[in-house]
C-alpha cells in the first residue's frame, strides 16, 4: 500500500456518502455527508510563515483531490524544551506517569527528577518529531531497567539526567 492508494480509498469517506463499515457484530454504513474531517501532520522544512497553500502540499505526496477535501489548512509551530518537559509532567497520558505504573506494578517506585526531564527533552527537541520522541527515549534509556530491576531490587529509584545520558552505568550502581 501506497500514499497514493491510501488517499484513494479516504476520498470516499471524506466526499459524504454511505460508507460501509465492518465491526465484529457485522455491517454497517455511515453516512459521512455532516461529518467534519480533520487531519494533522508533520512537515519537516515546511515554512512557518502562517500559511500553507495546496502546492506546499503536493510537494509531499498528496494528491490535489485529497488536499481539495480540506479547504483550512493551519500551520502549528513545533514544540520547544518547556513544552515537552510539560508535556511529561503534565499531561494526563504522561509517558512518565506510564513508567511509574509499570515500575510500581513491581513495587518500585520511580521518581524522575527535573534533570532526567531536561535531558529527555534537550534529545526530544534535538530529534525534531515533537512528542513522540520522549517514549522512544524514554524506551531506550529504560528498556534495561524494566528487565532488570524487578529481578533484584524494590524501593524507590530516582530516574535523573545521568539515567537518560548512560543507563547502563546507573543500572550497575543499583
Amino acid at each position: 500500500v501506497n500514499g497514493v492508494e491510501v488517499q484513494q480509498a479516504l476520498l470516499k469517506i471524506t466526499e459524504g456518502s454511505e460508507v460501509p463499515i465492518k465491526t465484529p457484530f457485522g455491517q454497517v454504513s455511515i453516512d459521512t455527508k455532516n461529518v467534519l474531517f480533520v487531519a494533522s501532520g508533520a512537515f519537516p522544512g515546511l515554512s512557518h510563515d502562517g500559511e500553507v497553500v495546496p502546492d506546499d502540499l503536493f510537494s509531499y505526496g498528496f494528491e490535489p483531490e485529497f488536499v481539495g477535501r480540506f479547504p483550512v489548512c493551519v500551520v502549528y509551530h513545533g514544540l520547544g524544551k518547556d513544552d515537552l518537559v510539560k508535556i511529561m509532567k503534565d499531561s494526563e497520558d504522561s509517558p512518565i506517569r506510564h513508567y511509574q505504573a509499570d515500575f510500581a506494578d513491581w513495587d518500585i517506585h520511580a521518581h524522575f527528577d527535573e534533570s532526567a526531564m531536561q535531558e529527555v527533552a534537550e534529545r526530544a527537541y534535538g530529534m525534531g518529531t515533537g512528542a513522540r520522541s520522549i517514549v522512544y527515549i524514554l524506551d531506550n534509556a529504560l528498556l534495561g531497567h524494566m528487565y532488570e530491576l524487578p529481578k533484584n531490587f524494590d524501593g524507590d529509584i530516582t530516574i535523573t539526567g545521568d539515567t537518560i545520558r548512560d543507563p547502563e552505568k546507573d543500572l550497575a550502581k543499583l
